[in-house]
């Protein structure tokens, strides 16, 4: 019989791992050095069938910034593989169905994940809700403004170091809704070293005439057909002029590199900074979101952005009962009456699409996921421009 489980033992969490590397094509052991005793915060889920792990799903325990707050409980859903054959036979959704309720009992707000397939994770409520834009451009076409006080540096790998990288990442990050509040705990300096050597990864600080560190780019240089590419990993600044610092480092690299390949939110103007903003770039939907505890992340987004117009709906939840009933919303005042659907249901995935940002009510509406009648405050349910999930899970 297939059973779903915390997993805990070395031999359970090494079967997985074998897993996780058939099916992400690892060549590098990552997969192996991330499910290593202390490395994940968080929780590990398997289902064992004929006698040992054949399918897992990791829950990361994260605080994210959302709606104008600061670290709220969350959890990020990775690493989602199954042996060829147990396939097709209900095991991550048996996990996930588990994994869910868990993050509920313990007090998550919301859950996000990037998803293989759209369809198969709207069955457990995620809708999409995240927006950015890969670009490709040769570093010559940048303009440069003006010579950036200050300097750059390469990382020293020293703890200080580490720990600047790790301070302007979480503060760049807290501008966006999404963005993840990292620590040592969840982002141990020892694993980042590793991951920079085997990666050969660089990371470059740009610092101020005081010698402090206002932002950052980590990349990879790597051959193209025409020249070399710089791969940027992640990139992160505390000031417009830190900004526009970063572009100056990269317009240096003129001569050496044909492309940057760089991805960034739909909020940061790249193509503004280049002679020709008619720069090659790929808009991708990245994430899925939905809330874990309904009430109180509609409590939190009310009192970010308090209702203008009174409206009132029903939800059915697909994993969690507990969210299942009416809502009623007027100002940043929420009512709840569980098991209630005495009003008019919205589709739990178009829900958490529009709740979260990720789609406007009109948009529902066009595309026929919300019925043309429904009346709600269209402010309340819109787009949030600054959507950027800053860590991968």
């Amino acid at each position: 019989m297939d059973r779903v489980r915390i997993l805990t033992e070395k031999e359970e969490l090494s079967q997985y791992a074998r897993i996780c590397s058939y099916c992400f094509l690892d060549r590098t052991g990552w997969t192996e050095r991330l499910l290593r005793p202390g490395v994940i915060e968080g929780s590990v889920y398997g289902c064992e069938a004929e006698g040992r792990i054949m399918s897992g799903v990791i829950s990361f325990d994260l605080s994210f910034s959302y709606w104008g707050m600061n670290r709220i409980a969350s959890s990020g859903i990775g690493c989602v593989a199954s042996d060829p054959s147990v396939r097709n036979r209900g095991h991550i959704r048996s996990i996930m169905n588990r994994l869910l309720r868990d993050n509920y009992r313990e007090g998550k707000i919301l859950s996000f994940l990037y998803p293989f397939s759209y369809r198969y994770y709207g069955m457990f409520g995620y809708g999409t809700m995240g927006h950015a834009a890969q670009y490709r451009f040769d570093p010559s076409e940048l303009t440069v403004r003006e010579v950036p006080e200050g300097g750059f540096d390469f990382f020293d790998r020293s703890e200080r170091q580490y720990d600047e990288y790790l301070y302007v990442k979480n503060h760049w990050s807290s501008g966006f809704h999404g963005g993840v509040k990292e620590t040592i705990g969840n982002s141990p300096r020892e694993s980042f070293l590793e991951e920079m050597e085997r990666d050969r990864r660089f990371l470059s600080f740009y610092r101020n005439e005081e010698g402090e560190a206002r932002g950052f780019l980590l990349y990879k240089m790597e051959e193209g057909g025409t020249g070399q590419i710089i791969s940027i990993i992640q990139s992160a600044w505390l000031d417009n002029h830190a900004f526009r610092s970063l572009i100056h480092y990269l317009w240096r690299h003129r001569s050496q590199v044909k492309s940057v390949l760089w991805t960034l939110p739909l909020s940061v103007p790249l193509e503004m900074l280049t002679r020709e903003p008619r720069i090659p770039r790929e808009d991708r939907q990245m994430w899925m979101g939905r809330p874990v505890n309904v009430p109180k992340a509609l409590e939190m987004k009310s009192a970010y952005m308090p209702a203008a117009e009174p409206f009132a709906f029903s939800l059915k939840d697909p994993v969690i009962p507990e969210n299942s009933g009416s809502y009623y919303l007027e100002g940043d005042a929420v009512r709840f009456r569980e098991g209630d659907y005495s009003e008019r249901e919205l589709e739990f995935s178009v829900f958490s699409a529009m709740v979260m940002g990720g789609l406007s009510l009109e948009e529902g509406k066009a595309a026929g996921l919300v019925e043309e009648d429904f009346s709600a405050d269209g402010t309340y349910l819109s787009r949030l421009k600054n959507i950027c999930i800053t860590r991968g899970f």
